[in-house]
C-alpha cells in the first residue's frame, strides 16, 4: 500500500502541472502501484524535480522515467551508430580513387559526433552519489554535434590523409550527414528533441531543430538502416571490399567471395 500512497500524492502534486507527459506517467504509476517497478518510475520523477531545483535537468532520468516496461532502461535519443556507420560507409565509396585509410577516416567522421554521448557512462556510475555528473545530460548534442568540432576532425584527417583536400571535403560531408540524420530522425521517447547548436564555438544562436522529426525506433530509421546495408552488400560485391575491411581483411574476403559466389558478377565478351 505504500505505492498507492504515494502514486496518490504524486497525482496531487502534479494536478497544479499542467504537463500531459507527467499525468500520463503517474496514471501509469498508479496502475501498476502494487509492483515495486512503480516505486521505482515515481523516483526518477523526484530525481527529475530535484535536478531541476539545482537548475540542472538531468535528460537520462526522463528518458528512462518515460521507458515501459518499467525497470527497462532506454537508450538514449540518437540515431543508431550502425546507420550512422553505413552512412558514412557510403560517402567514402562515392569517390573510388580513395585509398583503405582514407575510406576509413570518412567512414568514422560519420560516427565520432557521438563521441561525446560517452558522458553517459560517468553520469550513469554516479548519479545516485551525492556529487553526480551531468556529463551526458549537459554536453551530449552539444560538443561534438557543431561546426568548431567539425572542423577538428576534418583537419586531422587531412594530416593522415593522401589526398588530402578531397578526403577533408568529404569528412565534412559524412559528419554533416551525421547531425541531418540526429535533426530528422532522433526524437525521443517522451517526444523531446535535441536542438544542434551548429555554430559553436562561434555562435550559440543557431539551434537546428525540425518539427516534423520522427521518433528514434520509427519505420523510417529502419527504412533508412535497411538501404543502407543493401547499398554496402552491392557495393561490396561491386567493389571487393566492405566496411570489414578495417576489422579483418580475412572477413572482408569471405564476405565478398560469398556475395560474388551467390550474385556473380558479369564478365564482358
Amino acid at each position: 500500500m505504500r505505492a498507492v500512497r504515494r502514486a496518490i500524492q504524486f497525482i496531487a502534486h502534479r494536478s497544479r502541472n499542467s504537463s500531459a507527459s507527467y499525468s500520463q506517467a503517474a496514471r501509469r504509476a498508479f496502475s501498476s502501484s502494487f509492483s515495486s517497478s512503480s516505486l521505482k518510475i515515481l523516483e526518477k520523477i523526484e530525481e527529475e524535480d530535484e535536478g531541476r531545483e539545482r537548475g540542472r535537468f538531468n535528460a537520462s532520468t526522463i528518458h528512462s522515467s518515460f521507458c515501459f516496461p518499467a525497470g527497462v532502461l532506454c537508450t538514449p535519443a540518437s540515431m543508431s551508430p550502425i546507420t550512422h556507420f553505413l552512412m558514412g560507409w557510403t560517402v567514402a565509396n562515392a569517390v573510388p580513387s580513395l585509398t583503405k585509410r582514407e575510406r576509413a577516416l570518412v567512414t568514422w567522421a560519420g560516427v565520432v559526433p557521438d563521441i561525446d554521448g560517452l558522458g553517459i557512462i560517468a553520469e550513469k556510475l554516479t548519479q545516485h552519489s551525492s556529487h553526480p555528473l551531468y556529463w551526458w545530460s549537459n554536453y551530449h548534442h552539444t560538443v561534438g554535434h557543431n561546426l568548431g568540432f567539425a572542423l577538428v576532425v576534418a583537419a586531422m584527417a587531412a594530416v593522415f590523409a593522401r589526398q588530402k583536400v578531397k578526403t577533408a571535403l568529404l569528412v565534412l560531408f559524412s559528419f554533416h550527414l551525421h547531425l541531418l540524420g540526429d535533426v530528422v530522425g532522433a526524437r525521443g521517447p517522451d517526444g523531446s528533441q535535441w536542438p544542434i547548436p551548429w555554430l559553436l564555438p562561434f555562435s550559440n544562436h543557431v539551434q537546428l531543430t525540425w518539427s516534423g522529426q520522427w521518433a528514434l525506433n520509427a519505420w523510417p530509421n529502419f527504412i533508412v538502416t535497411a538501404i543502407l546495408i543493401g547499398l554496402t552488400l552491392v557495393l561490396a560485391r561491386r567493389r571487393g571490399f566492405s566496411p570489414l575491411e578495417m576489422f579483418s581483411a580475412k572477413a572482408d574476403a569471405v564476405l565478398v567471395r560469398t556475395l560474388r559466389t551467390r550474385f556473380p558478377l558479369k564478365t564482358s565478351n
